[in-house]
């Protein structure tokens, strides 16, 4: 998060829970964007639209230095 954006994250969008909300998604990822914070599309839009066309291209989600900690956190849906 950058210091400029520090403490204006609302209470509802903490990486925790939003992890927790991708997991009940089945075949889901979730990592977070370096740098950015709940206001990503205008903070780091070159890195959504990479991130977005990875995706829907099938590339890898992981190894990108803007996104270190992505993770593929449901591969089915729990009944």
């Amino acid at each position: 998060m950058s210091e400029g954006h520090r403490g204006l994250r609302p209470p509802g969008t903490t990486p925790d829970l939003c992890r927790e909300v991708a997991a009940t998604c089945a075949d889901s990822w979730f990592t977070t964007i370096a740098d950015a914070d709940h206001m990503v599309p205008f903070e780091r839009s070159a890195e959504i639209v990479d991130l977005i066309t990875r995706f829907f291209t099938e590339q890898p989600l992981t190894g990108l230095s803007y996104c270190p900690d992505a993770e593929h956190i449901s591969q089915e849906l729990l009944p």
